[in-house]
């Protein structure tokens, strides 16, 4: 069975959370992630993640996830661009907060230190 045929179901209760769940009215969300593709993301650039992205409302808990932090800075002309599924979630202690497929995101810049890399 295809990957896509396999989450689909998931994908579909997603699409339709957007009309139960209250959007994110935060400033900022936090990933956590490994180095993979690190390299592709550039300063300036503006990227469309081609599906739903997890973040979490609390930075302590994205950096669990992977040396590579993405700090999402949310405006204020933009608050339906982020789901908070916290009470949803199977795993409520990660402060889950849901991006849309294709949410438009821009680099601001880059950080490395000896152990991170943190991306605004």
């Amino acid at each position: 069975m295809g990957q896509s045929v396999k989450y689909w179901g998931y994908s579909s209760l997603l699409r339709q959370a957007r009309w139960v769940s209250p959007y994110f009215e935060g400033e900022k969300v936090f990933r956590g992630t490994t180095l993979d593709d690190l390299d592709n993301y550039k300063e300036g650039k503006v990227y469309y993640w081609p599906f739903f992205i997890s973040t979490s409302a609390n930075e302590s808990i994205a950096q669990k996830f992977g040396p590579v932090l993405f700090i999402i800075e949310i405006p204020y002309s933009s608050p339906f661009s982020a789901l908070d599924i916290r009470s949803y979630s199977i795993y409520p202690k990660e402060e889950e907060i849901l991006f849309h497929p294709y949410t438009r995101f821009k680099v601001l810049k880059k950080e490395r230190n000896t152990v991170t890399v943190t991306v605004y």
